[in-house]
């Protein structure tokens, strides 16, 4: 399997293991996308069309696949750093919304108020902590030095029969 196979996959596995939200995980696919250059990326909805975007990427652009995956491993890593790190910030953010709204308009909407309370929720921070660890986990298994040096001298003897 090579790097962006693998990469697809740790997403899906991700998704699975830590129970991530269809909501959550398109939000993270959503990022990638945009980071891709993907201009609709709100259109990302599966693995599968962010491969292609990747794919593309790669063949008709010429991006090295070592060079996209590794961007691309450590951007979900900044990711869950980001959201793990701004944690008071979302909570301050989301009840200025909340506020603005209740005095501007009497009430504040249902998908504002839900994201002020899931953002107040304990277990919202410890959640995205664990899902943090898990992508760690996957990461650690899926792109190991050993796997790294394998996909490298895949590559080399790939480079020397079309050479």
């Amino acid at each position: 399997m090579n790097r962006l196979n693998t990469f697809i996959q740790s997403l899906e596995e991700l998704k699975t293991i830590s129970e991530q939200t269809d909501k959550e995980f398109k939000g993270l696919l959503f990022n990638l996308a945009f980071l891709l250059g993907k201009k609709d990326s709100i259109s990302i909805n599966s693995t599968d069309e962010l491969k292609s975007r990747i794919e593309y990427l790669i063949k008709e652009e010429n991006v090295r696949e070592k060079f996209l995956i590794n961007a691309l491993v450590n951007e979900v890593n900044n990711h869950f750093e980001h959201f793990i790190s701004s944690h008071g910030e979302i909570i301050l953010n989301n009840e200025y919304l909340a506020n603005s709204y209740r005095e501007e308009f009497g009430m504040v909407p249902e998908h504002i108020q839900n994201g002020l309370d899931q953002s107040k929720d304990k277990s919202f921070l410890f959640t995205l902590e664990e899902q943090y660890d898990s992508w760690k986990l996957i990461v650690i298994k899926n792109f190991s030095k050993a796997q790294q040096r394998q996909w490298d001298r895949d590559e080399f003897k790939q480079a020397s029969k079309t050479n």
